[in-house]
Protein backbone atom coordinates (compact mmCIF):
# COMPACT_ATOMS: atom_id res chain seq x y z
CA UNK A 1 0.00 0.00 0.00
CA UNK A 2 2.86 2.34 0.90
CA UNK A 3 4.63 1.40 -2.34
CA UNK A 4 1.56 2.32 -4.40
CA UNK A 5 1.23 5.72 -2.70
CA UNK A 6 4.92 6.48 -3.36
CA UNK A 7 4.57 5.71 -7.08
CA UNK A 8 1.51 7.93 -7.43
CA UNK A 9 3.29 10.79 -5.66
CA UNK A 10 6.26 10.51 -8.02
CA UNK A 11 3.93 10.46 -11.01
CA UNK A 12 2.16 13.65 -9.84
CA UNK A 13 5.50 15.37 -9.37
CA UNK A 14 6.59 14.43 -12.87
CA UNK A 15 3.36 15.76 -14.32
CA UNK A 16 3.77 19.11 -12.55
CA UNK A 17 7.41 19.55 -13.62
CA UNK A 18 9.08 19.50 -17.01
CA UNK A 19 12.80 18.98 -17.33
CA UNK A 20 15.00 21.11 -19.66
CA UNK A 21 18.63 20.04 -19.45
CA UNK A 22 19.69 20.10 -15.82
CA UNK A 23 16.79 22.23 -14.57
CA UNK A 24 13.32 21.19 -13.46
CA UNK A 25 10.67 23.88 -13.25
CA UNK A 26 7.29 23.98 -11.77
CA UNK A 27 4.75 23.90 -14.61
CA UNK A 28 2.99 27.07 -13.45
CA UNK A 29 6.33 28.90 -13.12
CA UNK A 30 7.36 27.74 -16.58
CA UNK A 31 4.14 29.09 -18.08
CA UNK A 32 4.65 32.45 -16.35
CA UNK A 33 8.21 32.79 -17.66
CA UNK A 34 7.16 31.81 -21.16
CA UNK A 35 4.29 34.31 -21.12
CA UNK A 36 6.70 36.97 -19.90
CA UNK A 37 9.32 36.55 -22.64
CA UNK A 38 6.71 36.11 -25.39
CA UNK A 39 5.80 39.77 -24.86
CA UNK A 40 9.23 40.85 -26.19
CA UNK A 41 9.87 41.71 -29.81
CA UNK A 42 13.59 41.15 -29.24
CA UNK A 43 15.01 37.62 -28.99
CA UNK A 44 14.85 36.52 -25.32
CA UNK A 45 16.09 33.34 -23.64
CA UNK A 46 15.86 32.04 -20.05
CA UNK A 47 18.86 29.96 -19.03
CA UNK A 48 19.46 27.71 -16.09
CA UNK A 49 22.26 28.41 -13.60
CA UNK A 50 24.56 26.26 -15.74
CA UNK A 51 23.55 28.18 -18.93
CA UNK A 52 21.24 25.61 -20.52
CA UNK A 53 18.29 27.04 -22.44
CA UNK A 54 15.00 26.42 -20.65
CA UNK A 55 12.79 29.06 -22.26
CA UNK A 56 12.93 30.85 -25.59
CA UNK A 57 10.55 33.18 -27.43
CA UNK A 58 9.69 33.06 -31.11
CA UNK A 59 11.97 36.00 -31.96
CA UNK A 60 14.95 34.04 -30.58
CA UNK A 61 14.25 30.95 -32.67
CA UNK A 62 14.14 33.17 -35.74
CA UNK A 63 17.39 34.91 -34.72
CA UNK A 64 19.29 31.61 -34.35
CA UNK A 65 17.38 29.99 -37.26
CA UNK A 66 16.57 26.93 -35.19
CA UNK A 67 13.37 25.28 -33.92
CA UNK A 68 12.23 25.59 -30.31
CA UNK A 69 12.64 21.84 -29.78
CA UNK A 70 16.31 21.94 -30.82
CA UNK A 71 17.27 25.04 -28.85
CA UNK A 72 15.55 24.01 -25.59
CA UNK A 73 18.03 22.13 -23.45
CA UNK A 74 21.07 23.23 -25.48
CA UNK A 75 24.08 24.77 -23.80
CA UNK A 76 23.87 28.46 -24.71
CA UNK A 77 27.65 29.22 -24.77
CA UNK A 78 28.07 26.56 -27.48
CA UNK A 79 25.59 28.41 -29.69
CA UNK A 80 27.27 31.68 -28.89
CA UNK A 81 29.57 31.90 -31.88
CA UNK A 82 30.23 34.47 -34.57
CA UNK A 83 29.55 34.00 -38.27
CA UNK A 84 32.97 32.33 -38.68
CA UNK A 85 32.00 29.74 -36.01
CA UNK A 86 34.54 31.16 -33.58
CA UNK A 87 33.56 31.08 -29.93
CA UNK A 88 32.83 34.41 -28.31
CA UNK A 89 32.97 35.13 -24.59
CA UNK A 90 29.49 34.40 -23.33
CA UNK A 91 27.97 37.13 -21.11
CA UNK A 92 25.65 34.53 -19.52
CA UNK A 93 28.62 32.56 -18.15
CA UNK A 94 30.16 35.76 -16.80
CA UNK A 95 26.82 36.64 -15.23
CA UNK A 96 26.69 33.35 -13.28
CA UNK A 97 30.12 34.14 -11.83
CA UNK A 98 29.78 37.88 -11.12
CA UNK A 99 26.05 37.75 -10.20
CA UNK A 100 25.57 41.08 -11.98
CA UNK A 101 24.53 42.26 -15.42
CA UNK A 102 26.98 41.44 -18.20
CA UNK A 103 26.84 42.27 -21.90
CA UNK A 104 28.80 41.93 -25.10
CA UNK A 105 28.67 43.71 -28.46
CA UNK A 106 29.85 42.36 -31.80
CA UNK A 107 29.38 42.93 -35.53
CA UNK A 108 27.84 40.36 -37.91
CA UNK A 109 29.42 41.15 -41.26
CA UNK A 110 27.11 38.94 -43.34
CA UNK A 111 24.02 40.61 -41.89
CA UNK A 112 25.69 43.98 -41.66
CA UNK A 113 24.33 44.25 -38.13
CA UNK A 114 25.61 45.18 -34.69
CA UNK A 115 24.36 42.83 -31.97
CA UNK A 116 24.32 43.34 -28.20
CA UNK A 117 23.51 40.51 -25.76
CA UNK A 118 22.60 41.49 -22.21
CA UNK A 119 22.59 38.86 -19.46
CA UNK A 120 20.72 39.57 -16.19
CA UNK A 121 21.03 37.35 -13.09
CA UNK A 122 17.87 36.03 -11.41
CA UNK A 123 18.81 35.16 -7.84
CA UNK A 124 17.32 32.85 -5.25
CA UNK A 125 16.61 34.10 -1.75
CA UNK A 126 20.04 32.87 -0.65
CA UNK A 127 21.68 34.98 -3.36
CA UNK A 128 22.50 31.98 -5.50
CA UNK A 129 21.96 32.07 -9.26
CA UNK A 130 18.60 30.63 -10.13
CA UNK A 131 18.31 31.63 -13.78
CA UNK A 132 19.83 33.99 -16.31
CA UNK A 133 17.72 36.25 -18.51
CA UNK A 134 19.32 36.95 -21.92
CA UNK A 135 18.00 39.69 -24.20
CA UNK A 136 19.45 40.11 -27.70
CA UNK A 137 19.36 43.56 -29.31
CA UNK A 138 20.07 44.72 -32.86
CA UNK A 139 21.45 48.21 -32.28
CA UNK A 140 22.80 48.79 -35.81
CA UNK A 141 20.99 52.12 -36.20
CA UNK A 142 22.29 53.49 -32.89
CA UNK A 143 25.78 52.19 -33.66
CA UNK A 144 25.75 53.87 -37.07
CA UNK A 145 24.80 57.17 -35.43
CA UNK A 146 27.61 56.68 -32.91
CA UNK A 147 30.14 55.85 -35.64
CA UNK A 148 29.01 58.82 -37.76
CA UNK A 149 29.30 61.05 -34.71
CA UNK A 150 32.80 59.77 -33.97
CA UNK A 151 33.83 60.34 -37.60
CA UNK A 152 32.47 63.89 -37.51
CA UNK A 153 34.24 64.56 -34.21
CA UNK A 154 37.48 63.07 -35.58
CA UNK A 155 37.28 65.19 -38.73
CA UNK A 156 36.48 68.29 -36.71
CA UNK A 157 39.36 67.58 -34.32
CA UNK A 158 41.71 67.09 -37.29
CA UNK A 159 40.66 70.43 -38.76
CA UNK A 160 40.69 71.98 -35.29
CA UNK A 161 44.30 70.91 -34.73
CA UNK A 162 45.62 71.61 -38.25
CA UNK A 163 43.83 74.76 -39.36
CA UNK A 164 45.90 77.92 -39.67
CA UNK A 165 43.06 80.08 -38.35
CA UNK A 166 42.37 80.08 -34.63
CA UNK A 167 39.11 78.43 -33.54
CA UNK A 168 37.74 79.41 -30.13
CA UNK A 169 34.73 77.75 -28.47
CA UNK A 170 33.00 79.66 -25.65
CA UNK A 171 30.11 78.66 -23.39
CA UNK A 172 26.94 80.65 -22.76
CA UNK A 173 28.79 82.80 -20.18
CA UNK A 174 31.53 83.78 -22.62
CA UNK A 175 34.14 81.51 -21.00
CA UNK A 176 36.65 79.82 -23.33
CA UNK A 177 36.05 76.06 -23.35
CA UNK A 178 38.51 75.12 -26.04
CA UNK A 179 40.94 76.80 -28.41
CA UNK A 180 42.90 75.39 -31.36
CA UNK A 181 46.67 74.85 -31.11
CA UNK A 182 47.21 77.45 -33.87
CA UNK A 183 46.90 80.14 -31.17
CA UNK A 184 50.51 79.34 -30.23
CA UNK A 185 51.73 80.16 -33.75
CA UNK A 186 49.74 83.38 -33.81
CA UNK A 187 50.37 84.78 -30.32
CA UNK A 188 52.85 82.46 -28.62
CA UNK A 189 50.37 81.32 -25.95
CA UNK A 190 49.42 77.68 -25.41
CA UNK A 191 45.70 76.79 -25.36
CA UNK A 192 45.96 75.91 -21.66
CA UNK A 193 46.95 79.48 -20.81
CA UNK A 194 43.66 80.82 -22.22
CA UNK A 195 41.08 78.07 -21.57
CA UNK A 196 38.82 78.96 -18.64
CA UNK A 197 39.08 82.73 -19.10
CA UNK A 198 36.15 84.91 -20.11
CA UNK A 199 36.34 87.68 -22.68
CA UNK A 200 36.92 90.41 -20.11
CA UNK A 201 39.94 88.58 -18.68
CA UNK A 202 41.83 88.23 -21.96
CA UNK A 203 45.07 90.19 -21.77
CA UNK A 204 45.77 89.32 -25.38
CA UNK A 205 43.33 92.05 -26.47
CA UNK A 206 44.07 95.77 -26.48
CA UNK A 207 41.63 97.77 -24.27
CA UNK A 208 39.67 98.99 -27.30
CA UNK A 209 39.47 95.51 -28.83
CA UNK A 210 38.48 94.00 -25.47
CA UNK A 211 35.42 96.25 -25.34
CA UNK A 212 34.63 95.36 -28.94
CA UNK A 213 34.99 91.63 -28.17
CA UNK A 214 32.70 91.88 -25.12
CA UNK A 215 30.06 93.61 -27.25
CA UNK A 216 30.41 91.07 -30.09
CA UNK A 217 30.17 88.08 -27.72
CA UNK A 218 27.10 89.56 -26.01
CA UNK A 219 25.37 90.11 -29.36
CA UNK A 220 26.35 86.64 -30.61
CA UNK A 221 24.96 84.94 -27.49
CA UNK A 222 21.65 86.65 -28.32
CA UNK A 223 21.65 84.90 -31.69
CA UNK A 224 23.36 87.44 -33.96
CA UNK A 225 26.19 86.40 -36.29
CA UNK A 226 29.19 88.72 -36.23
CA UNK A 227 31.18 88.86 -39.47
CA UNK A 228 34.63 90.35 -40.14
CA UNK A 229 35.08 92.15 -36.86
CA UNK A 230 38.69 93.41 -36.49
CA UNK A 231 40.60 93.07 -33.23
CA UNK A 232 44.08 94.19 -32.20
CA UNK A 233 45.82 91.42 -30.26
CA UNK A 234 49.09 91.42 -28.34
CA UNK A 235 51.43 88.43 -28.54
CA UNK A 236 53.42 87.15 -25.57
CA UNK A 237 56.46 89.09 -26.81
CA UNK A 238 54.51 92.35 -27.03
CA UNK A 239 54.05 92.46 -30.81
CA UNK A 240 50.69 93.56 -32.17
CA UNK A 241 48.59 91.30 -34.37
CA UNK A 242 45.51 92.31 -36.32
CA UNK A 243 42.82 89.64 -36.59
CA UNK A 244 39.61 89.33 -38.55
CA UNK A 245 37.03 87.43 -36.48
CA UNK A 246 33.72 85.74 -37.31
CA UNK A 247 31.43 84.68 -34.46
CA UNK A 248 28.49 82.27 -34.73
CA UNK A 249 26.09 81.11 -32.00
CA UNK A 250 25.89 77.40 -31.09
CA UNK A 251 22.32 76.18 -30.57
CA UNK A 252 20.93 72.99 -29.09
CA UNK A 253 17.18 72.39 -29.08
CA UNK A 254 16.61 76.03 -30.05
CA UNK A 255 18.64 77.23 -27.06
CA UNK A 256 21.96 79.06 -27.45
CA UNK A 257 24.56 77.16 -25.46
CA UNK A 258 27.69 78.99 -26.58
CA UNK A 259 29.47 80.33 -29.61
CA UNK A 260 32.32 79.54 -31.95
CA UNK A 261 34.78 82.19 -33.09
CA UNK A 262 37.19 81.89 -36.02
CA UNK A 263 40.08 84.37 -35.99
CA UNK A 264 42.35 84.97 -38.97
CA UNK A 265 45.66 86.77 -38.73
CA UNK A 266 45.51 89.62 -41.28
CA UNK A 267 48.50 91.56 -39.96
CA UNK A 268 50.51 91.15 -43.18
CA UNK A 269 47.54 92.05 -45.32
CA UNK A 270 46.80 95.16 -43.29
CA UNK A 271 50.44 96.22 -43.44
CA UNK A 272 50.47 95.63 -47.20
CA UNK A 273 47.28 97.65 -47.58
CA UNK A 274 48.82 100.41 -45.49
CA UNK A 275 52.00 100.40 -47.60
CA UNK A 276 49.95 100.49 -50.78
CA UNK A 277 47.88 103.34 -49.43
CA UNK A 278 50.98 105.23 -48.41
CA UNK A 279 52.59 104.53 -51.79
CA UNK A 280 49.46 105.67 -53.62
CA UNK A 281 49.40 108.81 -51.49
CA UNK A 282 53.04 109.53 -52.28
CA UNK A 283 52.41 108.99 -55.99
CA UNK A 284 49.36 111.22 -55.90
CA UNK A 285 51.38 113.97 -54.19
CA UNK A 286 54.16 113.67 -56.76
CA UNK A 287 51.68 113.70 -59.64
CA UNK A 288 49.74 116.64 -58.28
CA UNK A 289 52.89 118.62 -57.53
CA UNK A 290 54.36 117.97 -60.97
CA UNK A 291 54.77 121.00 -63.27
CA UNK A 292 54.08 118.71 -66.23
CA UNK A 293 50.69 117.44 -67.24
CA UNK A 294 50.27 113.73 -66.51
CA UNK A 295 47.53 111.59 -68.02
CA UNK A 296 46.89 107.84 -68.07
CA UNK A 297 44.85 106.45 -70.97
CA UNK A 298 43.22 103.09 -71.45
CA UNK A 299 43.63 101.05 -74.66
CA UNK A 300 40.59 102.75 -76.21
CA UNK A 301 42.00 106.25 -75.77
CA UNK A 302 39.79 107.21 -72.85
CA UNK A 303 41.23 109.06 -69.85
CA UNK A 304 41.87 106.67 -66.95
CA UNK A 305 43.50 109.21 -64.63
CA UNK A 306 45.01 112.70 -64.91
CA UNK A 307 46.45 115.43 -62.70
CA UNK A 308 45.18 118.98 -62.38
CA UNK A 309 48.15 120.41 -64.33
CA UNK A 310 47.07 118.43 -67.41
CA UNK A 311 43.49 119.76 -67.07
CA UNK A 312 44.78 123.32 -66.73
CA UNK A 313 46.96 122.94 -69.82
CA UNK A 314 43.88 122.06 -71.89
CA UNK A 315 41.57 124.50 -70.12
CA UNK A 316 39.17 121.81 -68.86
CA UNK A 317 37.96 120.93 -65.39
CA UNK A 318 39.01 117.56 -63.89
CA UNK A 319 35.51 116.12 -64.45
CA UNK A 320 35.57 117.25 -68.09
CA UNK A 321 39.03 115.76 -68.66
CA UNK A 322 37.90 112.35 -67.45
CA UNK A 323 35.11 112.36 -70.01
CA UNK A 324 37.44 113.29 -72.90
CA UNK A 325 38.78 111.00 -75.59
CA UNK A 326 42.37 111.44 -76.75
CA UNK A 327 41.17 112.63 -80.15
CA UNK A 328 39.40 115.56 -78.51
CA UNK A 329 42.44 116.94 -76.72
CA UNK A 330 44.96 116.16 -79.44
CA UNK A 331 43.09 117.17 -82.58
CA UNK A 332 46.19 118.30 -84.50
CA UNK A 333 47.98 115.00 -83.94
CA UNK A 334 47.85 112.62 -86.97
CA UNK A 335 45.28 109.86 -86.46
CA UNK A 336 47.57 106.99 -87.48
CA UNK A 337 50.30 108.09 -85.08
CA UNK A 338 47.67 108.61 -82.41
CA UNK A 339 46.41 105.05 -82.79
CA UNK A 340 49.98 103.81 -82.60
CA UNK A 341 50.56 105.78 -79.40
CA UNK A 342 47.40 104.39 -77.78
CA UNK A 343 48.45 100.86 -78.68
CA UNK A 344 51.86 101.35 -77.02
CA UNK A 345 52.05 99.09 -73.98
CA UNK A 346 55.73 98.10 -73.89
CA UNK A 347 58.34 99.45 -71.53
CA UNK A 348 60.27 101.28 -74.27
CA UNK A 349 57.55 103.84 -74.87
CA UNK A 350 57.91 106.82 -77.15
CA UNK A 351 58.98 110.48 -77.12
CA UNK A 352 57.72 113.10 -79.59
CA UNK A 353 56.44 116.66 -80.06
CA UNK A 354 52.98 117.69 -81.21
CA UNK A 355 50.35 120.40 -80.85
CA UNK A 356 47.42 120.39 -78.40
CA UNK A 357 44.21 122.33 -78.86
CA UNK A 358 42.71 123.90 -75.75
CA UNK A 359 39.01 124.01 -74.93
CA UNK A 360 38.82 127.60 -76.21
CA UNK A 361 40.34 126.58 -79.56
CA UNK A 362 43.81 128.00 -79.01
CA UNK A 363 46.83 125.75 -79.48
CA UNK A 364 50.19 125.21 -77.83
CA UNK A 365 53.28 123.14 -78.48
CA UNK A 366 53.72 120.06 -76.30
CA UNK A 367 56.42 117.43 -75.75
CA UNK A 368 55.04 113.97 -74.88
CA UNK A 369 56.75 110.98 -73.32
CA UNK A 370 54.75 107.73 -73.26
CA UNK A 371 55.13 104.39 -71.57
CA UNK A 372 52.81 101.40 -71.54
CA UNK A 373 51.98 98.84 -68.86
CA UNK A 374 49.42 96.16 -68.08
CA UNK A 375 47.83 96.59 -64.64
CA UNK A 376 45.23 94.12 -63.36
CA UNK A 377 44.84 92.79 -66.90
CA UNK A 378 44.16 96.25 -68.36
CA UNK A 379 46.43 97.94 -70.89
CA UNK A 380 47.29 101.50 -69.85
CA UNK A 381 49.40 104.24 -71.49
CA UNK A 382 51.19 106.73 -69.22
CA UNK A 383 51.81 110.15 -70.80
CA UNK A 384 53.86 113.04 -69.46
CA UNK A 385 52.97 116.27 -71.32
CA UNK A 386 55.26 119.31 -71.13
CA UNK A 387 54.26 122.72 -72.54
CA UNK A 388 57.18 123.76 -74.78
CA UNK A 389 55.53 126.81 -76.40
CA UNK A 390 58.11 129.30 -75.00
CA UNK A 391 60.99 127.07 -75.99
CA UNK A 392 59.66 126.73 -79.55
CA UNK A 393 59.24 130.52 -79.81
CA UNK A 394 62.83 131.04 -78.65
CA UNK A 395 64.05 128.50 -81.20
CA UNK A 396 62.19 130.32 -83.97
Amino acid sequence: MARKRSDSTRQAANESHRSYGHVSLNKDGETAWQSFIDCFNNPVLILSSDCNVIHVNEAATGHFNITREKIIGSHFPKAFRDENNISIDCPAEKCTKTKKQENIEFYLEKKGAWIRINAYPILKTNQEIDKVLCIIEDFTFQKKIEIDKQEIETKFQTVFDAIYDVIIILDAKGVIQDISPSIEKMLGYSPGELIGKNTGELDILTPESKQQAISDVTQCLKGKRINLSEYQLISNNGEERICEVNLSPISQEEKITGLIAVARNITRRKKSEQLLTEEATRRRILIEQSTDGIVVMNSKGGVYEANKRFADMLGYSMDEVKRLHVWEWDTLFPRDQLDQMVATVDEVGDHFETIHRRKDGSTYDVEISTNGAVIAGQKLVFCVCRDITIRKQMEE
